[in-house]
């Protein structure tokens, strides 16, 4: 497993087409493993991929619409903000998120490093 870090995680944005405010609109490939137990961040995956563990099955779309719920909650962004932009029937997805991609890092690294106690 490989640690998140932010060079880790960088290897798993990639830019598209060009808009006006390409700072503001992120890509984010994601290995998609539904079914499970918990739904949480896991690693990266194949060197290029943040894997995601979802508790949904793949069944109806019921994983993609908990993947963008876990995403929502996990950068506090709203719903008009992501959404699954290839692989909606595939394991290997693409998320389109309307947020810089430094900032969706530094939030992806706070949720999965253990909160200390005082």
């Amino acid at each position: 497993m490989t640690e998140l870090t932010k060079a880790s995680l960088d290897c798993c944005f990639f830019d598209g087409p060009q808009t006006d405010h390409p700072d503001l609109l992120s890509k984010l490939r994601i290995k998609l493993q539904p079914g499970a137990k918990q739904s949480k961040v896991l690693s990266i995956y194949d060197a290029d991929q943040l894997k995601v563990q979802i508790m949904a099955p793949p069944i109806d779309g019921a994983a993609n619409e908990m993947l963008i719920k876990f995403f929502r909650k996990l950068l506090s962004i709203k719903g008009s903000e992501i959404h699954i932009a290839k692989g909606t029937k595939s394991h290997s997805k693409v998320l389109e998120i309307k947020k810089p991609k430094e900032w969706i890092i530094q939030k992806i690294i706070e949720h999965t490093q253990p909160k200390l106690s005082k």
